[in-house]
């Protein structure tokens, strides 16, 4: 049976806390250009810094502290913190244990969530406090009030996916810690082996992936209408690298891997089109610098067919719960600032 298959493999796997913060402007402050994921990502990443580094003169990767620091934990992740994990031990900074989304982002509001995987769900604290901070320390800088974009944050609300939970936590006025979770939340992955199952037992013919955020998976050769098995192992590889640095589950073997892969090689894609092109970069404020990231697609749409005898094989069922775990993981590069962000159908 399909459901006995994916428990199996997913009993245990990837855990998930999601915070969705809704803030008002201070002042008529002029729009943010662009996406705005890279702005709030580095202006949390900024407040968390300010609130928790205990060694501000020494940089991160130096500091003896980073393994227990919120700051490091959450953005600089790099294999010699830590020990025994066996893959990507070359790569010098590894998938992050969180991912920002822009909700919205309007002249007088901005909304955003943030996810948070494996053990960096006990920092659940710490991110509302940044997040509370971050609002006072500003987003971004305006030419026209020649200060950063001063914010309120009006509400927090808490989101355990798996128990379909939704609790509004801070209101604009108090945080209610009563409603915070003694314990990390029990698996997502086991919350998406019950839909995937069900996937599986309907046998969908087609695929959906609609991209609602700018994308670019791959690096030195990029594409915007990705074949399946390139979507998909762009998951599984970030998942595995989650499973073995941040203890978000049991990372895949290098056999399901292959028979993953394997198996969505039968999709095709049949329609597939995406926005325009648009040059991503991100100034750096102490140099004035700026960094190029490449081109990404504004946005997108791909409809795979998927086979008839594509649900026959055992690991399918994981396949969907994969592609409905990217749907917090994101896919692609610059994941963690809500690039990549997609939605996932099955039909």
């Amino acid at each position: 049976m399909p459901g006995k298959t994916i428990s199996a493999r997913l009993r245990q796997n990837l855990l998930l806390l999601r915070y969705e913060v809704t803030a008002r402007y201070a002042k008529d402050y002029e729009p943010i250009k662009g996406f705005p994921g890279l702005a709030v990502r580095g202006a949390l990443g900024y407040a968390l810094h300010t609130l928790y580094c205990a060694s501000p003169g020494t940089p991160c990767h130096k500091c003896p502290r980073r393994p227990h620091c919120p700051y490091a934990i959450l953005y600089e992740t790099t294999p010699d913190t830590y020990k025994g994990a066996d893959i990507a031990t070359k790569t010098r900074f590894l998938t992050n244990p969180m991912t920002l989304e822009v909700l919205f982002n309007t002249p007088r509001e901005i909304g955003y969530a943030v996810n948070l995987f494996g053990d960096a769900t006990r920092l659940h604290r710490e991110v509302i406090i940044a997040a509370l901070h971050m609002a006072n320390l500003g987003l971004g800088y305006s030419k026209r009030h020649v200060e950063r974009r001063r914010l309120t944050v009006q509400r927090i609300t808490q989101v355990i996916p798996e128990k379909d939970s939704r609790q509004t936590i801070y209101d604009g006025a108090a945080l209610n810690p009563s409603l915070l979770p003694k314990k990390p939340p029990k698996s997502l992955l086991a919350a998406f082996a019950k839909q995937a199952s069900k996937i599986a037992e309907a046998r969908p013919t087609h695929l959906q992936v609609r991209f609602t955020a700018p994308y670019r998976i791959g690096a030195s050769k990029p594409t915007y209408t990705p074949p399946l098995p390139r979507l998909l192992m762009n998951i599984a590889r970030r998942y595995s690298v989650l499973a073995a640095y941040h203890r978000a589950g049991r990372r895949l073997s290098l056999r399901d891997a292959r028979t993953l892969k394997s198996l969505a090689a039968k999709a095709e894609i049949i329609e597939a089109s995406h926005g325009p092109l648009i040059q991503v970069t991100k100034r750096d404020l102490a140099t004035g610098s700026r960094k190029s990231y490449g081109l990404f697609a504004a946005h997108g749409k791909i409809l795979y067919r998927l086979p008839s005898h594509y649900w026959d094989n055992p690991l399918a069922p994981l396949s969907a719960a994969l592609i409905l775990a990217g749907q917090y993981l994101h896919a692609g590069k610059l994941a963690t600032a809500g690039y990549g962000k997609y939605e996932a159908k099955y039909l």
